[in-house]
């Protein structure tokens, strides 16, 4: 007779890379469900690892799905997803419980207010608190993946963050990690909820009252955009999301983009002198914005259509065009720089057609 386990890994074993669940017959995946249900009452930590991977599989079930929804499995995937343990075999438990959350969290949002009521803000802060000082950065984005879509869906969450003080959390992990091309993509998740908690004060008192953190945070993105490890783009996400924050801050916070000692007269000959391998003047964070709008630009024009899996141009080119607009209204200095960088002296390039060459100007 074949025991319970096994017939949880076998499941596991013949769907875990099965996208397409639907084809699978719905009185096994019943079934399975059960069996996960018996195991949640009587487990071994081996068990439970082979039962949480298969209520990750069934999360993909749209029937299935909103059976996990029940206060049932979803305190049991609550309680092991935070159930944090240097044990290897909890630790590998615990990241199968916060995937199988996070893909219940994305498809059904009916389950954002149980989860807040079981403390699921205070626990997934508490465990970034954790993971930010060690390299476990599949459990550290899968926390942050969670802070996002609560924070995407749920208003009332973005004010719970604030009043926990997550903004400085976010920003130390945006720090840390930022500074290897192996956790760029930890800062872009980060950002995006640093994103999400911003676009919620607007209002001018909050703003007024997080000016400090914002400020710092503006300071903070200048040096992403300076790293020279982020020459010629290398992450698209990252640098996307740096425009994507700066689209929300208030405008005159723009000024802090400029590094403290930069003067007015010098716009010229930055223009003059600036280079690409040389971004070490006071307005370089403003010209790698112009060039990251550049390499955009020209990845449309050698293109003589758009695949299903490109980006779409408007999504790419917009941002970074709201961006420039709305730091060249608040600044006079940026606006100037703006101004002789995109349209500059013509000289002897008057010869020359606008349409001709690939500069940013043409």
């Amino acid at each position: 007779m074949i025991d319970d386990n096994s017939i949880l890994e076998k499941f596991v074993l013949e769907n875990d890379c099965n996208f397409a669940i639907d084809n699978v017959d719905f009185k096994t995946k019943e079934d399975i469900l059960e069996e996960c249900r018996k195991q949640f009452k009587n487990y071994t930590v081996s068990g439970l690892h082979t039962c949480l991977c298969c209520l990750r599989i069934l999360t993909r079930d749209n029937i299935l799905r909103k059976e996990l929804t029940s206060e049932f499995f979803l305190s049991q995937i609550f309680k092991y997803a935070f159930e944090y343990n240097c044990n290897h075999e909890y630790s590998k438990t615990s990241l199968e419980a916060l995937k199988s959350l996070s893909n219940i969290l994305f498809k059904e949002s009916c389950v954002i207010e149980p989860l807040k009521a079981m403390g699921l803000i205070k626990s997934v802060m508490e465990s970034v608190d954790i993971l930010i000082e060690t390299e476990n950065n599949e459990r550290l984005l899968l926390c942050l993946k969670l802070l996002f879509l609560v924070t995407a869906l749920n208003s009332a969450s973005r004010q719970e963050l604030i009043k926990s003080n997550a903004l400085q959390m976010l920003m130390k992990i945006v720090k840390m990690k930022s500074s290897k091309i192996t956790d760029l993509n930890v800062s872009a998740e980060a950002l995006k909820v640093v994103y999400n908690i911003l676009y919620s004060i607007r209002d001018e008192d909050v703003t007024k009252e997080l000016g400090d953190d914002i400020q710092n945070l503006v300071v903070m993105l200048r040096c992403i955009l300076q790293d020279p490890m982020l020459n010629e783009f290398i992450s698209y996400a990252l640098v996307s999301q740096v425009v994507n924050v700066l689209n929300i801050i208030p405008k005159h916070l723009y000024k802090h983009l400029l590094d403290g000692n930069f003067s007015d007269h010098a716009t010229d000959n930055l223009i003059k002198d600036s280079a690409p391998e040389n971004k070490t003047n006071g307005i370089s964070s403003i010209e790698i914005l112009i060039d990251f709008l550049h390499s955009q630009l020209k990845l449309d024009a050698g293109k003589e259509s758009e695949t299903a899996s490109d980006i779409r141009t408007d999504e790419r080119i917009c941002p970074i065009l709201n961006c420039l607009t709305r730091a060249s209204k608040s600044n006079r200095r940026i606006r100037k720089f703006c101004r002789l960088k995109v349209l500059p002296y013509l000289g002897k390039d008057v010869k020359r057609l606008p349409e001709d060459g690939d500069s940013i100007r043409n």
